[in-house]
């Protein structure tokens, strides 16, 4: 039996799932993402474990399908995290977590040395600390033994690819979230990187995701039989690698991804016009798929809080996955509005269009008469606010309209979440019936590296995506539609007090 892999690491889970030369799964298998929590929005990933979630996931795929052959690899992977290399390819030092905080001085830094308006015209990014070249230059502040060992960063995927075949590069996608990377050029910038003083050589070769890579390795194949010289390809950024798998390629159609982070991302023929805006609401990138680019945003820590509130609401104690299961059961049983609660989902910041990572959430409303049932409702309501808001200012910013919304990721499984998000939005959603979209992606850019397809559009229309329909109840959507014109007033309310809640948060950390 021969298939193709497709590996999707991220936040939450590591998963390896295999797909026949028909698009049918035939296995798949997944390990915890291994990470080291230190509090304060700060986290590592130690990149032996992470290979190693990686190993035993392909060692779990390998027992469902046995005697078989892959055909190609390709791993996704999330963003912004990257690994560094010594001179003997080994890591030196773990990978810092592409949400962790502790590089918001050397954003700061940025802000004043060159300004968001240049740095988005250089890199399509909006400023932010997340971006893996704040974490060279954090490395080089705190760490500058490590640094001066540091010949090589590598992206996570990029990281895994090199350890199963022994090559390194990068795909564009993952590139354009370095804030290192000429979107245009599809190059390194000389700009950025004279500006960080930080050298090109220490950046892996930029190439177009489905690449042919390198051969796994033999004895990474003698322990993983079905990889006996079996191609790995070039991977990329998981929310564009799935919006390959679900056919997010063509202008007006927006993804929405819903795990930790709840991102929007619709594909772009050219980006020159934003670029000379220079509008930093939201930031650009080089798709996945040749001679397409995107424009992506996204709610911080939208499924951070749903797990964070339903652990606070029953106790944490409770797994992860009942705790939401349990604040979706009590949100169905509150009303539409949640008797006037409205929650700012801003507890991990503030994204797109006006970006603010030292945002805070606010509530507001609330009452002795409230019950858990309608702070359930409210977390979810104040998500699907956020995202109207949210989708509203991207269709301004790349001027289309979003003619079809397909969701993917974990928060898609949650019916009821979908249903709020149609609701308030009043759009009909389709939701990817593939819950593993990354791995499919993925596993479709080995296909077209392997030659199974000339593109990128055919791999689309053979390995097609199912999807089930939410559509907006319309009496619904008209109580939605009043509360979301009433929140244009309280908005700003919201803000001011948010950013009052910021300075009381930044007085308790310096008293």
């Amino acid at each position: 039996m021969s298939f193709f892999i497709g590996i999707d690491i991220g936040t939450t889970n590591t998963k390896a799932v295999a797909f026949n030369p028909d698009g049918q799964v035939i296995g798949r298998a997944s390990r915890p993402t291994p990470v080291q929590n230190l509090g304060n929005r700060q986290a590592l990933y130690a990149p032996q474990k992470l290979w190693e979630a990686v190993v035993g996931a392909l060692k779990d795929l390998e027992e469902q399908i046995p005697n078989s052959h892959a055909l190609g690899i390709c791993v996704a992977s999330i963003g912004e995290s990257g690994i560094p290399l010594d001179y003997a390819g080994l890591p030196c030092f773990p990978s810092i977590a592409w949400f962790d905080e502790r590089t918001l001085p050397q954003a700061a830094w940025w802000e004043n040395r060159m300004g968001k308006k240049e740095i988005f015209q250089n890199t399509g990014l909006s400023l932010s600390h997340i971006f893996s070249l704040n974490k060279l230059m954090w490395l080089r502040s705190r760490e500058p033994d490590v640094f001066t060992r540091t010949r090589r960063w590598l992206c996570i995927s990029d990281y895994i690819a090199y350890r199963l075949c022994g090559e390194q590069a990068t795909g564009y996608s993952l590139a354009s979230r370095t804030m290192a990377f000429d979107p245009l050029k599809a190059c390194w910038s000389k700009e950025m990187l004279a500006a960080a003083t930080i050298s090109e050589q220490l950046w892996p070769q930029p190439l177009q995701e489905g690449a042919l890579l390198g051969i796994v390795l033999p004895e990474i194949a003698q322990d993983i039989s079905m990889l006996s010289e079996t191609p790995v390809y070039v991977g990329g950024h998981d929310h564009v690698v799935a919006a390959l798998a679900v056919g997010a390629i063509e202008p007006g159609i927006m993804i929405d991804s819903t795990g930790t982070t709840e991102t929007e991302m619709v594909a772009l023929k050219s980006i020159d016009k934003a670029l000379n805006e220079s509008n930093t609401s939201f930031c650009l990138g080089r798709h996945v798929v040749k001679d397409r680019y995107y424009a992506i945003a996204g709610i911080l820590g939208a499924g951070s809080m749903i797990q964070w509130m339903g652990r606070l609401l029953y106790g944490s104690e409770v797994s992860r996955d009942d705790s939401i299961a349990m604040l979706t059961q009590a949100a169905r049983t509150s009303s539409v509005g949640s008797k006037g609660l409205w929650i700012l989902p801003h507890m991990a910041g503030k994204g797109a269009p006006n970006r603010d990572e030292a945002s805070k959430a606010v509530i507001t409303g609330l009452g002795l008469d409230h019950t858990h049932q309608d702070i359930a409702r409210a977390t979810i309501e104040g998500l699907a606010y956020e995202l109207a808001y949210l989708w509203e200012a991207l269709e301004g910013f790349t001027g289309q309209p979003s003619l079809r919304t397909i969701s993917v990721g974990g928060g898609s499984q949650n019916e009821f979440w979908m249903q709020i998000k149609a609701d308030v939005t009043n759009r009909t959603l389709y939701v990817a019936s593939e819950a593993e979209a990354v791995a499919k992606g993925a596993a479709m850019l080995a296909g077209i590296g392997h030659g199974l397809w000339p593109d990128a559009q055919t791999a689309v229309e053979a390995w097609q995506s199912n999807s089930s329909t939410i559509v907006p109840d319309s009496e619904t959507a008209k109580e939605y539609a009043r509360l979301c014109s009433t929140l244009q007033g309280i908005r700003p309310i919201a803000h001011a007090l948010e950013q009052g809640s910021k300075l009381l948060n930044h007085q308790s950390s310096v008293g």
